[in-house]
């Protein structure tokens, strides 16, 4: 993991460069990346890391020495203890920056659907097994329906077509092509920026993970 450092506004920041297919594909495969995210910028013993992230201790270790050969983290402090001290951990750089020439993929494209498509299969084993809670799968289809002028894809039960907010409760999933000018792109980024951030910041200890996509591109394809 080659080190640089930039000047933004007078603040300078380390970064890390990837420059081999393991370090970046650590960094860009979501189920790895993850590993990192309680170490960015932060000390972190593999216990507290593993209470942040719910998950077993001994996974998290295994993973931190993988980090540590990648050259993702180091160690920022040992602490003497009764029996064995313990480590501290920070990442290395205080961003990353993983050039697609470093990836493994043919193209582009190739390389953005192979970082998105574990999060949608993510989100869709979720998505069915609150479905599935509310209802049996006999109950659940698509309706292909007039909407404002548009033909829709609505995935509804079968006795309630009829738009229900209770009916799915949280869940929310929705694909939908827009006719729109640049200005109005521009406002909705800005709006859908605004809320991301919005919520992103909540913390609250009676909380529970809930997963967002969102994604906007003009259209090109015939």
């Amino acid at each position: 993991m080659r080190q640089v450092t930039e000047s933004r506004n007078g603040i300078h920041v380390r970064i890390g460069l990837a420059e081999s297919v393991p370090e970046a594909a650590f960094l860009t495969n979501p189920a790895t990346q993850i590993w990192l995210a309680p170490f960015l910028n932060n000390a972190l013993s593999v216990s507290d890391a593993a209470l942040r992230l719910r998950r077993d201790a001994n996974q998290t270790l295994y993973r931190v020495r993988q980090m540590v050969k990648l050259g993702l983290l180091v160690v920022d402090r040992v602490e003497p203890r009764r029996g064995r001290s313990v480590k501290w951990y920070r990442s290395s750089a205080e961003e990353f920056f993983v050039p697609f020439t470093a990836t493994p993929f043919e193209d582009l494209e190739a390389h953005r659907a192979a970082i998105d498509e574990p999060m949608q299969r993510r989100f869709h084993r979720n998505l069915a097994r609150r479905m599935l809670e509310s209802s049996n799968a006999q109950a659940w289809g698509t309706w292909i329906v007039n909407r404002e002028g548009r033909m829709t894809s609505l995935t509804r039960q079968r006795q309630n077509l009829t738009f229900d907010a209770a009916q799915l409760g949280v869940l929310r999933s929705v694909w939908i092509e827009l006719q729109l000018t640049p200005v109005q792109a521009g406002e909705l980024v800005i709006e859908l920026d605004a809320l991301f951030h919005r919520y992103r910041r909540l913390n609250s200890p009676e909380a529970s993970p809930f997963l967002l996509r969102l994604g906007l591109t003009p259209e090109t394809d015939d």
